[in-house]
């Protein structure tokens, strides 16, 4: 009877070690995953408030100033409907340039000047898309993994558990 009761404390002792392994490697990964993709979950919406915080802004060709190549560079719109229009292409600035050369900007946020800038080549900028387009797939690489090594692990020692002795009466 003895002998039983020592089994059982066993594989108590082997499900707490496992789960606490699992719990230990889940936080690193997870942690792991989200710092490794923090600058891409920086980019999203729901974090800056300002949407394409980092996306180049477009101004009318004819009135660029700088140097093409150095300054900006001439594209297309990169929506489809705005691509179709007349203007279809503008000079693109970083953030960076075009605040250096349109400097009476200055107090407005990126998201404002970005509007009027598409109001002024007669684009509509692509509104109500996903706040957490980025952050989900980092969430769910964080996340997956570690929960089906769960299950996993949860089913193997249900298996296994079946082959513990029985207690004795």
């Amino acid at each position: 009877m003895h002998n039983a009761s020592r089994g059982g404390d066993y594989l108590m002792n082997i499900n707490r070690g496992l789960f606490r392994i699992w719990l230990v490697l889940s936080v690193i990964w997870i942690v792991g995953a989200i710092f490794s993709s923090w600058d891409s979950i920086k980019l999203d919406e729901w974090w800056s408030d300002d949407p394409n915080v980092y996306a180049d802004l477009p101004v009318p060709c004819d009135k660029a100033r700088g140097t093409e190549g150095r300054d900006y560079s001439q594209r297309p719109a990169p929506e489809p409907w705005n691509a179709v229009r007349n203007p279809g292409s503008a000079c693109w600035y970083g953030e960076d340039k075009f605040r250096i050369l349109f400097s009476f900007y200055d107090g407005d946020s990126h998201g404002k000047i970005s509007k009027m800038l598409y109001g002024e080549l007669g684009w509509e900028p692509a509104e109500g898309t996903d706040k957490f387009r980025r952050t989900k797939p980092v969430m769910m690489a964080a996340l997956f993994p570690p929960l089906l090594v769960f299950a996993v692990g949860a089913a193997f020692v249900w298996a296994f558990s079946g082959f513990a002795r029985q207690k004795q009466s």
